[in-house]
């Protein structure tokens, strides 16, 4: 009698769990393409398609698009926009076990309204035309990281034996979102108006850095797999808002970028 060899099958397993990765390597590459294409300028794609294969992305000196703030709707343009530095870090072998961390450090914006006077038709199309693309993406990338987790998730659970769906078990895109970890560090806001005013005005918010994680019922941070209950922490440190009126000090066009960051770095309070 011939009996069936176990080992046989663990190759396949092992294969179909391999496709389910390289799925998610594809959805988080498409999204980060939309991301940083729509809000940051000169990005590398070649280099940023290796970095998501190794699972770990560093980019750093990440300046913003003029017209980032367009496809949420504002008519604001971005006087100076500045991440320091942006890391993702992504356990592809350990996503059921380890979080993915998203950490920005050093983040800084100053906004002023976008001058009227002074914008031909063709500014207006741009403005109209960066809101109607940043819903088509927003549509296109749900869509796809639906599509793609509902694969991925089957894929996962015929490796497993078809055994997925039972005892509330919860899908391996599931899981990853559930315990996803945020860090945002250094973190400077600012609007100027010197255009709607008889004297020019600015406000803005700084942040040390607030943290976001998973963490089990004593408050302590840990991967939570349970999907009936989700514990999160979030960690908030030297937030403040300011308002200052017929301000002095306004951000000048001919100001460098390595300028204006300073400048705003040094208004963020810290008390470490």
């Amino acid at each position: 009698q011939v009996r069936p060899s176990v080992g046989a099958a663990v190759p396949a397993a092992a294969a179909k769990r391999t496709q389910g990765l390289t799925m998610f390597e594809s959805i988080a590459l498409s999204v980060l393409e939309r991301v940083l294409g729509q809000y940051v300028e000169d990005i590398d794609r070649n280099s940023l398609k290796v970095a998501v294969w190794k699972g770990h992305i560093t980019l750093e000196r990440l300046k913003l698009r003029r017209e980032a703030l367009y496809a949420w709707g504002l008519p604001l343009d971005i006087k100076a926009g500045y991440i320091e530095r942006a890391e993702l870090q992504l356990p592809w072998n350990r996503l059921g076990s380890e979080p993915v961390t998203i950490t920005l450090d050093g983040i800084y914006l100053v906004a002023s309204p976008v001058d009227e006077s002074r914008s031909d038709e063709g500014a207006k199309r741009e403005w109209r035309w960066a809101r109607k693309q940043a819903r088509i993406d927003h549509l296109s990338a749900q869509r796809s990281t639906a599509e793609g987790g509902k694969r991925a998730s089957e894929t996962e659970a015929e490796a497993d034996g078809g055994g997925a769906g039972q005892g509330g078990r919860l899908s391996l895109l599931t899981r990853i979102v559930n315990n996803v970890q945020l860090s945002f560090r250094s973190v400077h806001v600012r609007y100027e108006d010197a255009l709607n005013s008889t004297a020019p005005f600015a406000l803005g918010a700084t942040l040390a850095e607030l943290s976001v994680y998973s963490a089990d019922e004593r408050g302590e941070r840990a991967y939570n797999a349970d999907g009936s209950v989700q514990y999160k922490v979030a960690a908030l440190r030297c937030l403040a808002v300011y308002h200052h009126c017929a301000c002095d000090r306004v951000l000048q066009p001919d100001a460098t970028l390595d300028a204006a960051a300073r400048w705003l770095r040094g208004l963020v309070h810290s008390d470490e």
